[in-house]
């Protein structure tokens, strides 16, 4: 099918959303479309240029990839802003003319990637066992980029990210024990992901602890968030569980070139001189979402908190403050900037020790028009030394 495909996009992944032998079949469009890369041009009757392997890619892909206009919504992966490589491409010295064969640079994939030690993704197999035969591979055209635990063969990894249009990726997510060694490795790339929105980083390690004496973890630090500079679309940001250095988190969030639209610092060690900058760093003066949960911390202060909700009354819709160690003297301190954010439709508290009454006080100047509270159980319904709940 795919050899003699008679349309320029073969929506393979809709097709194959709900099927249950969807790995056996996607493992037979790859097997076409290695027999595609082996030749020099594609044949007379193949028009395919991009093999679609998205699960939701719109509600009217039948009419998109036949060709037919329509005035519904384009499917997310040919809309103009998130393809400039692909265009620049098919305009390029690689595009059609005359009755010459379609060269196969132009046959793209559509597709997330996520890469993992040990996997058994059918696509990533197929990328892998082509570039250890040393094969051509298709250009990628990803949404998103993932890896899930350690790094596999760099020089592996490294043949596969040079095929993928990195310019069209989205959203970067990256777990695992990543040290500054590995995270400027991959810099270069993420250098070039100049649409990068969402950014999530999970079990990262930038301590000092992890390196040898003679490592200059400053210059690799500096190495690093260097690259940030580049991420003008950046507008979500998140760091799970990551050990972060002293003046690490000043870096990275003065390297940040735009505003961001979500903040999320989950089970992070964070000094409290590192959270006081949150208030002072023009990237976070327009957030939407403000996550601060689990954070382990040398003293309990909440002082900068005020301060930042100040800042962003006018724009924060989301708060959680869940787990945080958060007492009632924090929280009395933040009712007037609470009262205060106006668009403010959900807050979460939950894990904190707070009494009732102070509860009581919180609701008293909580917007009216929050739509969803998580409130923590008040410290009297607990009961004895192992606190029981009543």
């Amino acid at each position: 099918m795919v050899h003699y495909w008679p349309f320029t996009k073969l929506p393979l992944g809709a097709l194959l959303e709900d099927c249950v032998f969807r790995e056996l079949i996607l493992k037979a469009a790859l097997d076409g479309l290695d027999i595609l890369l082996a030749q020099n041009a594609q044949p007379r009757r193949c028009k395919l240029k991009v093999l679609d392997l998205q699960l939701h890619t719109g509600t009217n892909f039948w009419n998109e990839w036949a060709g037919v206009p329509s005035t519904d919504s384009v499917m997310p992966a040919e809309e103009p802003e998130d393809t400039p490589r692909r265009i620049q491409m098919e305009k390029g010295p690689h595009s059609r003319s005359g009755g010459k064969h379609q060269p196969l640079t132009t046959v793209e994939v559509l597709t997330d990637v996520w890469f993992e030690e040990a996997t058994s993704d059918v696509l990533l197999t197929f990328l892998i066992e082509r570039v250890k035969q040393k094969k051509a591979l298709p250009t990628l055209c990803c949404r998103k980029v993932a890896f899930l635990g350690p790094l596999p063969q760099l020089h592996i990894l490294g043949d596969i990210l040079k095929m993928v249009q990195l310019d069209c990726v989205q959203e970067l997510e990256i777990h695992g024990k990543w040290d500054l060694h590995s995270l400027n490795w991959f810099a270069p790339y993420l250098a070039q992901m100049g649409h990068l929105q969402t950014l999530f980083l999970s079990g990262v390690i930038l301590a000092c602890k992890d390196f040898g004496k003679d490592c200059n973890v400053e210059q690799l630090l500096a190495q690093f968030t260097s690259q940030l500079l580049n991420l003008h679309q950046l507008q979500h940001l998140f760091l799970d569980s990551a050990c972060l250095p002293r003046g690490c988190l000043i870096r990275l969030l003065t390297r940040l070139p735009s505003p961001l639209l979500t903040l999320s610092l989950t089970d992070c060690v964070l000094l409290d001189e590192d959270l006081t900058y949150l208030s002072l760093c023009p990237c976070t003066s327009r957030l939407r979402t403000l996550v601060l949960c689990g954070l382990s911390r040398p003293s309990s202060s909440y002082a900068f908190l005020p301060g930042l909700l100040e800042i962003v009354s006018t724009t924060l819709m989301h708060l959680n403050l869940a787990g945080c160690g958060i007492q009632d003297p924090d929280l009395r301190a933040l009712q007037n900037a609470l009262g205060r954010c106006s668009q403010l439709v959900t807050l979460m508290l939950c894990g904190n020790s707070v009494s009732w009454d102070v509860l009581q006080q919180l609701l008293q100047h909580t917007n009216p028009h929050c739509k969803f509270l998580e409130l923590p159980v008040p410290l009297h319904c607990y009961l004895g030394p192992q606190g029981m709940l009543h």
